[in-house]
């Protein structure tokens, strides 16, 4: 057997494009990749496909694998021959342990090799515009992590505040956002200026990078507004007002200061110099100045420095599509919770052109997803949006018309509660009263029939007869057949009725849902306080990965879209889970709003 050897890798900051081409060269020949949870799906494509892929990622209070667990498997794939690449987040040796893995190593008489990777210490502040040195500004940069080991392997927050608070240089903090609040306390306490300039980065780098720029007194409450959340770094220091950055081609605003709240304190300073200290402050400096300028009143401050909203401290897990989840994430973060990235379903636009319009009437929408990929398509296939000006639209809720109306697409029709039912009777209705011509009677006057006789036998006034199937044989001039835009998994309902009332239809599946396997077994072993599922499909796929495997989840409690994806639910788990009152993140949210305040 030949002798195997590990290369403990950097997978860099979370842009793929900045990995080394040495990283990629490690990943495309190894046999095994052990690899982190801030690793991009990208850089695991550059292995063969008959690569074992094993995931033991660790955010805060949860962790896949501990560490010893950890170096031991290294130690034995290599035992056993392999190539192996622990592919790491950032630089194996900033924050990433890879030092207690490489003695592990060489204690085992493995040989090891190391492959440096770009460090998001750096790297995500320059993405956004912060270096973090500057000539005049910063000829030093200290970095630290706001997360570390404390008795019992538990994490907390150690810092040695008075020293950090007297540098002169750019202070970098990663792993810090569970500690904001006690972060910013403990600088302003230990008599960093209160207008020191600072910036939070999150998923830097990346497309969803998001950017918060504030004094470091008004930084948590900045924070919490735009929902910031981790992954995320934290820059305090004079070049945190810098935006360097492009602007029109070919021209840099090299040292263009966007640097609002600091500019508004500036220029009202005779009104802040009433205000307490930076060592008086504390948790509670400025409640007022926080209150003003963001709608909140001075008591909702805890004595912590973050607002007491309803999910504060509460983990909840997002199954799904990534597109759902995200979704969701905005809609939690704002009343305060720490989402997770759970998803694991994946979808697979259908290779199939549009079908022409022009035999429609009416176009029915069924989700978020659904709109996002029509759109898509209808751009890649040169499509024109005004095509659609003759069509009426129906979406199943507010999710789904929300995605329409970024696109300037408007529904004409959404029934009051959000299921497939409630969307086709309701429909049902406005085809075979003939509202279709008035927009707003057709939207009001279904309201009132949507419950009543959703099962009913009435015919459509002789527009198009049914074959066996349910597809339309379309007779007559009218215009008034529906097609159905959705998954190609999408539930028997709306076809179902519509058969039924004798409503000409057509179907067309813009995608197909599947599940990213290894994603999944990846996130099962993930226990937040509350795990969301946002289909049927989802759901089942999720307890199907459990059965498996034979994980139990003793911890979460589970919280679903509608009764569909509960009924998945109930076959695994013994504690009825929650079901949100419609078919929104709005109602999931709100869901787990009501849920804490019975706690």
């Amino acid at each position: 057997m030949s002798e195997g050897k590990v290369y403990l890798t950097g997978g860099g900051c979370g842009d793929a494009e900045l990995v080394t081409l040495k990283a990629i060269k490690a990943l495309q020949k190894c046999d095994t990749v052990v690899y982190d949870s801030l690793v991009t799906e990208e850089l695991l494509q550059w292995t063969r496909p008959d690569c074992e892929k094993i995931y033991v990622g660790k955010r805060y209070q949860c962790h896949s694998r501990g560490q010893l667990a950890i170096n031991a498997l290294l130690v034995e794939k290599a035992r056993a021959g392999k190539t192996v690449v622990r592919l790491k987040g950032g630089d194996p040796y900033v924050f990433g342990r890879g030092g207690e893995e490489f003695i592990a190593l060489r204690d085992a008489g493995v040989r090891c090799e190391v492959i440096p990777g770009i460090t998001s210490a750096i790297a995500v502040p320059a993405a956004a515009g912060i270096p973090v040195t500057h000539r005049g500004l910063s000829d030093s940069v200290t970095v630290v992590t706001g997360t570390a080991a404390g008795a019992g392997g538990k994490e907390e927050l150690k810092l040695d505040f008075q020293t950090l608070a007297r540098l002169k240089g750019t202070l970098v903090i990663l792993m810090g956002m569970h500690h904001l609040a006690k972060i910013v306390v403990g600088l302003l306490a230990a008599g960093k200026d209160r207008l020191t300039p600072s910036a939070i980065v999150m998923d830097g780098t990346t497309e969803r990078q998001r950017v918060v720029r504030a004094p470091l007194f008004e930084l948590v409450a900045r924070a919490a507004e735009r929902g910031l959340t981790a992954p995320a770094v934290i820059v305090v220091g004079a070049v945190a007002k810098l935006e360097l950055i492009m602007e029109g081609e070919g021209k840099a605003e090299v040292e263009r200061e966007t640097f609002i709240y600091l500019d508004k304190i500036e220029t009202n300073g005779a009104e802040r110099k009433e205000e307490k200290t930076a060592a008086e402050c504390g948790a509670a400096e400025d409640k007022e100045s926080y209150g003003a300028e963001s709608g909140r009143k001075a008591g909702d401050c805890t004595e912590k420095g973050v607002y007491d909203m309803p999910l504060s401290g509460i983990t909840v897990g997002v199954t799904g599509t990534a597109h759902f989840a995200h979704r969701l994430f905005d809609v939690l973060r704002e009343k305060g919770a720490q989402p997770w990235d759970m998803h694991f379903m994946e979808i697979k636009p259908a290779r199939e052109p549009l079908p022409a319009f022009a035999d429609y009437g009416w176009l029915v929408f069924t989700s978020p997803n659904g709109v996002q990929v029509f759109l898509d398509k209808m751009r890649r296939e040169r499509r024109d949006l005004r095509t659609l000006a003759d069509k009426k639209i129906a979406v199943i809720g507010p999710g789904t018309a929300l995605a329409l109306q970024e696109a300037g697409i408007y529904e004409d029709y959404m029934p009051q509660v959000y299921d497939a039912a409630h969307l086709a009777g309701g429909l049902a209705h406005i085809l075979m009263t003939e509202q279709v011509e008035n927009r707003k009677d057709g939207r009001e006057e279904c309201r009132d029939v949507e419950d009543e006789n959703l099962n009913g036998q009435q015919g459509f006034n002789g527009v198009a007869s049914m074959d066996a199937g349910g597809k339309s044989l379309r007779t007559g001039e009218a215009r008034c057949g529906v097609l159905l835009l959705r998954a190609k998994q999408g539930s028997d309902v709306l076809p179902r009725i519509f058969r039924e009332r004798g409503i000409p239809y057509e179907e067309y599946a813009l995608y197909e849902l599947g599940v990213q396997e290894q994603r999944r077994d990846a996130v099962i072993t993930k226990e937040p306080d509350y795990i969301v599922f946002g289909s049927a499909m989802g759901a089942r796929a999720y307890v199907e990965g459990m059965e498996k495997k034979g994980i139990r989840n003793t911890r979460s409690r589970y919280v679903c879209i509608g009764e569909q994806c509960a009924k998945e639910v109930r076959k695994y788990v013994t504690e009825p889970p929650l079901v949100a009152a419609e078919a929104d993140v709005e109602a999931i949210a709100d869901c787990l709003c009501r849920e804490g305040r019975q706690d």
